[in-house]
């Protein structure tokens, strides 16, 4: 049997945790003058995690929905 994307996204939401974490460490630190680009890098790390964790939720469902609609069609067919 193939795993679903979504039923591997554990890390997915793990990278998300960090980069958000590490967004927030570097706006707080001062004294640095690169801290706000990299709390810039960190964060568009996190919009790409999120964008990847987000399209293997809404591939999920679509799966489940096929994974009905065939259900459906096989008592209809019988």
């Amino acid at each position: 049997m193939i795993e679903h994307p979504y039923a591997r996204s554990t890390p997915l939401e793990v990278l998300m945790g960090m980069t958000f974490i590490m967004t927030v460490v570097f706006l707080s630190i001062d004294g640095w003058a690169e801290a706000h680009l990299a709390a810039l890098m960190s964060f568009a790390w996190f919009l790409v995690t999120f964008t990847l964790y987000f399209v293997t939720w809404l591939l999920h469902g679509h799966a489940a929905w096929l994974r009905d609609r065939g259900s459906v069609g096989d008592v209809e067919d019988a």
